[in-house]
């Protein structure tokens, strides 16, 4: 079962509302409540263009699916799809779906292609776990379990040009560049 949902993270920066309640309280004598009703919250926000696509109960330990998805962790897609599918881990397939499901997804309400986007987050976390019977020699039994995990990744639209400025080295520039 996948689920999926979209979300469009707003920031505001303080910086800029400080100065906008210092310049509005020179020129008249209100108070700070009035004055934080009379701003247009709009020009201090920043849109991060964000798909959050999850999938529930896959069967495989989260311990083991932490190794899996940090191939994927903060990785461009192209690149993310490319490590999933040449992975000999079992449920790479699984995670690999969740991915091009994201990518759909960000076509269709971002208009992005694949080359524009980067996984942002990978979470993983724990599901039910069935305790089962093991058993043993001697006429023993002891509990096994058969544990699940739930996939959680972030989706993000890059923008190469706030991207390139962040990166420290030239070779890193140099990549971004290219695939700009």
């Amino acid at each position: 079962m996948l689920s999926i949902i979209s979300q469009r993270k707003i920031t505001l920066n303080f910086s800029l509302l400080k100065k906008f309640l210092s310049d509005s309280k020179n020129q008249t004598n209100q108070t700070t409540a009035e004055k934080i009703g009379n701003i247009n919250f709009d020009q201090f926000k920043s849109e991060d263009e964000v798909v959050l696509v999850t999938k529930r109960d896959i069967p495989q330990s989260p311990f083991k699916m932490r190794f899996l998805v940090m191939l994927i962790r903060d990785a461009w897609v192209p690149d993310a799809l490319a490590q999933l599918k040449f992975s000999p881990k079992p449920r790479c397939e699984d995670v690999a779906k969740i991915v091009k499901r994201g990518v759909v997804l960000a076509k269709l309400q971002f208009d992005a292609i694949p080359e524009e986007l980067r996984v942002k987050e990978v979470l993983v976390s724990k599901g039910m776990a069935i305790k089962k019977m093991r058993i043993m020699g001697r006429g023993r039994t002891g509990f096994g379990y058969k544990r699940y995990t739930h996939v959680r990744i972030q989706i993000e639209k890059i923008n190469f040009d706030k991207m390139i400025s962040q990166q420290k080295s030239y070779n890193q520039k140099l990549k971004w560049t290219k695939r700009k």
